[in-house]
């Protein structure tokens, strides 16, 4: 998209959810790390390096807190959380039985291990929650639309799933069984609809048939291939219901087969066929991200840059033309040979 913006300062979280989300500037896990040592990142176009760029930066991420006294009783809570804030549930993207603080994966207690810090032991810092954010920040704003495109939908739908505790657990079971991991979710009273990324084999391989064979002993399972997830990245999005409203105006005659929504109010996602997509994306942009202005969040079109970024080289290669000939001229005097 020509008038694409650059993206000149964004938080960690929302770099974070853009870059899960299908951008490929950086990849996820590399900017935890980055946020609780207290590193921003700035990312520049190595061709061009001077030009503007965008700084993430690491103020909402990560909170002083008081240190953890490890001498102290750790009082369990009822939801699996003790009392330290850490979570004592298996991480869904590391080993069982694995007790890392809550948003942090093995790789990256490895990494800050490695910084000299250590989460969760009296490192002095900790993730903001939701409410941390919203008493920090009176501001909101949305910085981005990206997609995720080679998505399937699978839905499992029974009544079975009504009042009925542990279920979700038996519906999610399945998944770990298999190794498929889920992205998004969305619930009813008696449904549940997921998006999944990745599965190795593909749809026709046998952990992906393993799971539909197994989800069918709970209910009826349906599910659709050839699937994209359009996501729209911002801080405190919900104050912009009223913009994401007359921006899905527009969706009228588009199928959307899920909706799904950030509790930590960072994200809103919607998820459609593949076809739809890059169009869906385009509407959103055009709709959602000003063209002008928005100046301490956004820089240049994409459109600008690259035409100044060709007026820069071309203006470079005059320059080296005339001072190679320049050169070529005084050693060609200093023959003697005029």
């Amino acid at each position: 998209m020509p008038h694409a913006r650059l993206i000149l300062r964004i938080s960690s979280r929302e770099a974070q959810e853009l870059a899960t989300s299908g951008a490929k500037v950086l990849h996820p896990r590399c900017i935890a790390p980055a946020a609780l040592a207290g590193i921003p990142i700035e990312i520049r176009n190595t061709m061009d390096p001077g030009s503007e760029y965008t700084l993430i930066t690491v103020d909402d991420y990560a909170t002083d807190e008081p240190p953890v006294h490890d001498d102290l009783p750790d009082a369990g809570l009822s939801d699996g959380t003790s009392s330290r804030g850490s979570s004592t549930q298996a991480s869904p993207r590391g080993p069982m039985g694995s007790s890392l603080p809550v948003g942090l994966s093995e790789s990256t207690r490895q990494l800050s291990g490695g910084l000299g810090l250590t989460p969760g032991k009296g490192m002095g810092m900790r993730r903001k929650t939701h409410n941390d954010l919203k008493m920090l920040t009176s501001t909101s704003s949305l910085c981005g639309v990206v997609q995720q495109s080679g998505c399937i939908v699978l839905s499992l739908t029974t009544m079975e799933m009504w009042g009925t505790y542990g279920f979700l657990g038996k519906c999610f079971a399945p998944f770990m069984d298999h190794g498929i991991s889920v992205d998004h979710v969305a619930t009813s009273q008696s449904g549940v609809s997921v998006t999944i990324s990745y599965v190795h084999g593909g749809p026709d391989g046998d952990a992906f048939q393993g799971l539909i064979k197994d989800l069918r002993e709970l209910g009826t399972v349906e599910w659709q291939p050839h699937c994209s997830v359009v996501t729209v990245v911002g801080n405190r999005i919900s104050k912009h219901l009223p913009d994401l409203g007359r921006a899905m105006q527009k969706l009228k005659d588009v199928e959307v087969l899920m909706v799904s929504a950030s509790s930590e109010d960072v994200a809103m996602s919607f998820v459609v066929r593949e076809k739809a997509a890059q169009h869906l994306v385009e509407v959103f942009h055009h709709e959602l991200i000003p063209v002008r202005g928005g100046d301490a969040m956004f820089g240049s079109t994409f459109k600008q840059l690259i035409d100044v970024n060709v007026e820069r080289h071309h203006s470079l290669d005059l320059a080296e033309a005339e001072k190679a000939a320049h050169e070529a001229l005084q050693a060609l005097q200093s023959t003697g040979l005029d």
